[in-house]
């Protein structure tokens, strides 16, 4: 019990300090329009295309991996 009420106001607080440096708006704003948090450089149509590419494959894997598949030699006997 002592365990789940320490990990809970260890994530309350992480949330808490995350919330004050605004994480939220700086990860929207980089998704939007590429602009890296803290600075005035901002990436590309393209790479941001290229980046969002190339998560969409790592997520595309990831749920293919987890799909569960007939095994064929059973079922030809």
């Amino acid at each position: 019990m002592k365990k789940r009420i320490s990990i809970a106001l260890i994530i309350a607080s992480l949330i808490l300090i995350l919330d004050t440096f605004n994480a939220g708006q700086a990860l929207v704003t980089f998704l939007l329009t590429g602009t890296i948090p803290g600075t005035s450089i901002t990436l590309s149509a393209s790479l941001m295309l290229m980046l969002y590419a190339l998560v969409a494959g790592f997520i595309g894997a990831r749920v293919a991996g987890s799909i569960k598949r007939p095994n064929l030699n059973t079922a030809a006997r």
